[in-house]
Parts: structure tokens; C-alpha cells; sequence
């Protein structure tokens, strides 16, 4: 469990990395880009850095304070992780806080990690600026996001920030084959996810490849009843153990990569370039009852979809609305 088991983000990496050997890690570190790309993971990894008592600057996995801190036991070291929530609340910061000023029992310093940090309150990162304004010695805290436009400007400031790209797909296929991915699944999650993948194994994981065929129905001109089919769809994004919203946004932007291959096909481009090859038959024949035009309005209603549920709109009404649309 080292910095050398993460495939990827070698710049970052190797910066962490001098900053740990160096004894200069800032005490707030914001690791951002999008979703599933791993930035929780190196986040997590550069904490157990800051335990390990054997290695300067990475995790050995072996020692004593490293066996802690892979098993959540660490006392120095404090985890925010619910993926699932849809906000972070001000009570949870104030806990942060009154732990951050504690001495820390074994390691160089207390560390802290919050996932997904733009999930935080404006209440709640009011509440933190203080501590990231005048740090108790020794104290690092690493925050991750998807979205950092969600975090407040004053917070932002007073974080070094290091922006993670994509996988490459060699890389995400690298990833996938280490997590168990199905093999037959691995090439086509790579490619859709976007280099992303977290995200490739939550599509999996949830059934979501299935949920394409509501999509081809309703471009088609198969489904009887698109708001029908926007509820099927949406009971089965409710099973989950993530958020709902979160879930929804997967689906869409899965949508987008499928309607992405009709317009491939539709504008008669080669076929060597469609990412859904297992729906290849299928998607042609959609593909031949839509103009490009068509098609390209459909993408634009499923990229507005997308930016409403940023904005918290409702996944149910969302997807009522893109079921109308696609049809």
C-alpha cells in the first residue's frame, strides 16, 4: 500500500513525495479533478506517509503505525469519508477542529482527510478557514473534489492545490484488471469512464451498462411510454449505496458516451471509433432513424440534464425531462 501501487498522476505523485522527504507538506493540500480518477487514493496514501515510522516519504505497509492506519485505527490519523452524503455538516468540522488542536500520539503530526470537500456547508468551511488560517503545528489537512468551484474562494487560497488528470486508457485497463474487473467488461469500462476508473467499477458494480437499452428505446422510438421508462430507470438508480443524485449523474453521462456513438455511426464515421461494441447491431439500427442534427440535440438536452443535477435539482424531475427529450 505505497505510493508505487498507484498507476498514474506520476507528477503528482513524485511532488508529494519530495514534499514528504523535504518535512514540507503544507498543511492543506487540495487534490482535485474529476470524479474516480484516484484522488482519494493518493490522498489516502500520503497520509499513510505521514505515519509510516519506517519509510521518510511513502507507506511501507508493514510497520506498526502503517498497519493502523490501513485499518482505520490510527490515532493521528482522521478520516471524513461518506460518499454517500449529500452534504458534510458544520458538526463534523467542529470535530475536525477541536482534534486538530490535540498533541498527536504517535506520528509527526495529526493528518485529516475530507472526501469530497466541496460537499462541505458554506457554514461548514466558514467554520474551517479559522483552523487553515492559523494551523496547529504539525497538522495537515488533505481535501479532495471533484468540483473545487463548490469550495469558497478564501479556502481555496490557503490550500496548494494539485490538479490530477484522466487515466490514460492503458492505465485505467491497468487499474480495472487489478480491481477484478469481469474481463470482458474491462476494455469497454475503460474507454467510457473516460480514464476514470472509480467511476468504471461504480458503472459495473451498479448494473449501469444495463440501463443503455432504456436510452436506445427511448432515441429508437421503442419506448411506449417515455415517462414510464424514465421511472423504471430511476427505481433502479434509487438501489444503491450511494447518493441518489450521484448515481443519476452517472447514468446521464453514461447516456452521453452511448449517444456519443450514434452520432459516430449517424455521421457515417468508421465504426473503429464507437466505444459501446457490444451494442454495436443495435446502435446502428437507432443510429439509421435519426438525423445527426437529432441526434446532436439529444446530446445537448442529456449535457443539460448534467448541469442540473450540479445544482441540485431533482434526479426524479431530471430524468422525466431527458426521458422527453430523448424520445
Amino acid at each position: 500500500m505505497s505510493f508505487d501501487s498507484v498507476v498514474g498522476h506520476a507528477r503528482v505523485v513524485e511532488h508529494l513525495r519530495s514534499l514528504l522527504t523535504a518535512d514540507r507538506l503544507p498543511h492543506a493540500c487540495l487534490l482535485h479533478g474529476e470524479e474516480g480518477i484516484g484522488k482519494y487514493c493518493v490522498a489516502r496514501y500520503t497520509a499513510l506517509a505521514r505515519l509510516c515510522s519506517a519509510a521518510p516519504a511513502d507507506a511501507c505497509g508493514r510497520c506498526h503505525d502503517c498497519r493502523l492506519g490501513l485499518a482505520g485505527a490510527h490515532p493521528d490519523l482522521h478520516a471524513l469519508d461518506e460518499p454517500e452524503a449529500v452534504s458534510l455538516r458544520i458538526e463534523q468540522i467542529r470535530e475536525l477542529i477541536a482534534l486538530s488542536a490535540r498533541t498527536p500520539y504517535r506520528a509527526r503530526g495529526r493528518t485529516f482527510l475530507v472526501r469530497d470537500a466541496h460537499r462541505l456547508t458554506e457554514e461548514a468551511q466558514n467554520a474551517l478557514l479559522k483552523t487553515l488560517e492559523e494551523p496547529p503545528p504539525g497538522c495537515v489537512l488533505l481535501l479532495t473534489s471533484g468540483r473545487p468551484e463548490g469550495l469558497l474562494p478564501t479556502i481555496r487560497s490557503r490550500c496548494q492545490e494539485f490538479g490530477m488528470r484522466p487515466l490514460s486508457i492503458p492505465d485505467a485497463t491497468t487499474v480495472l484488471e487489478r480491481s477484478g474487473c469481469p474481463p470482458e467488461r474491462v476494455g469497454l469500462l475503460a474507454r467510457i469512464s473516460g480514464g476514470a476508473p472509480g467511476k468504471a467499477l461504480a458503472l459495473e458494480a451498479g448494473g449501469f451498462l444495463e440501463l443503455r437499452a432504456a436510452l436506445l428505446d427511448l432515441v429508437g422510438g421503442d419506448a411506449a411510454d417515455p415517462l414510464e421508462t424514465a421511472e423504471q430507470v430511476l427505481a433502479r438508480v434509487k438501489t444503491g449505496e450511494t447518493g441518489v443524485r450521484g448515481r443519476t449523474e452517472m447514468l446521464v453521462e453514461l447516456w452521453i458516451s452511448v449517444l456519443r456513438d450514434l452520432l459516430v455511426l449517424g455521421v457515417g464515421a468508421a465504426d473503429t471509433l464507437v466505444w459501446h461494441h457490444d451494442l454495436e447491431p443495435r446502435l446502428g439500427a437507432v443510429a439509421a432513424r435519426r438525423t445527426p442534427r437529432e441526434l446532436e440535440t439529444r446530446i445537448e438536452a442529456a449535457g443539460r440534464a448534467l448541469r442540473a443535477l450540479a445544482v441540485n435539482a431533482s434526479a426524479e424531475l431530471v430524468l422525466s425531462d431527458l426521458a422527453l427529450a430523448l424520445a
